[in-house]
Order: structure tokens, then sequence, then C-alpha cells
């Protein structure tokens, strides 16, 4: 799956799992800073999480709260200072960044999708036509919408494809 981000507002955190082909697009006097955390950081900063991996396997896009915004600046102001102890200090704040995402992605998902019009009357269709077994196709041309269009609704609502159907109901 392809994602091209289009930002609306400062402050905006993206969680792109690993595998996600994505684009992003900056307009001149674009500020800000891009985290990106390698597979085996991530491995070193979640150790036995509490099912953190599974909620940053969904991606997600949300304004950073004032602690997240601080754990990054944190994390650029260590990376540069280049002192003692760095790579501990980097490991242990990648944590905490990873924690914060991972605690935001819920509530930002379950906003965009409960505030989705088109993602409500996907699931009342649902519901009135579940024993049809009608296909992801058959749903978004009820809708008025495409496929991929639907699947990516379902996506940001419930973190799995709108051909899953047990993914609507939270």
């Amino acid at each position: 799956e392809f994602r091209r981000v289009l930002f609306r507002s400062a402050m905006s955190v993206v969680n792109v799992p690993i595998g996600t082909i994505h684009s992003f697009s900056f307009t001149p006097g674009t500020e800000g800073w891009v985290v990106t955390l390698a597979a085996e950081m991530m491995e070193a900063a979640l150790g036995v999480a509490e099912d953190v991996r599974q909620v940053l396997k969904r991606p997600g896009c949300f304004v950073a709260d004032a602690a997240l915004r601080g754990v990054v600046e944190r994390i650029f102001i260590e990376y540069g200072a280049r002192a003692f102890g760095r790579a501990q200090m980097l490991r242990a704040l990648c944590g905490e960044l990873l924690g914060q995402v991972a605690r935001a992605l819920p509530r930002a998902g379950e906003d965009a999708g409960r505030s989705n019009v088109i993602f409500r009357r996907f699931e009342e269709l649902l519901d009135e036509r579940f024993a049809e077994r009608q296909s992801v196709s058959d749903y978004a041309a009820a809708l008025d919408i495409t496929p991929v269009h639907l699947t990516r609704i379902a996506r940001a609502a419930t973190g799995k494809p709108a051909s899953d159907r047990k993914s609507t109901r939270l």
C-alpha cells in the first residue's frame, strides 16, 4: 500500500509502520523534525513492552501534545551532544517516544473513524447485509467510493482492512 501524507497542522506526528511505502510532501518554509527508528532500535527500546508493538503496526497521523514534543526535542538534543552514555539515553528516549505514540494512536484512529460519516455508513451496511457476505467492492459501490478508499477508511478507524468484517466493531 502506498501512502501519501499531507500535513494540515503544525506539530503533526505520522506513524509509518515498517513496510509501509510512503511519501512526504513539504511546502517551502516547513520546519520540523523527522524521527526514523531502525527496527533494531525499536526492538532495543521496546523490550517486552505490553502489546505496544501491535499498536505501532497501525499507521496514523495526529497532532503532537506537549509531552511528545518534549521527547522529540530531547532526542535531538541528546543526538547532537555526543556525550558519554549517549546510546543508552537515545534508547531510553526512543522508548518513551514509542510509548507516547502508542498511547495517542488509538485515540487518533477512534476519533477519525468515529467522526467519519462514510465509515459509520459502512458499519450500518455491514449490519444490514452481513448475511449476504458481500465483497468490499459491493460495499464501496453502495457508498459511492472506490474499494481502495473504503479500505483506507476502515484501516484508519480500526487498524484493519475493510475485508476484515469483524474489524469494524471496536
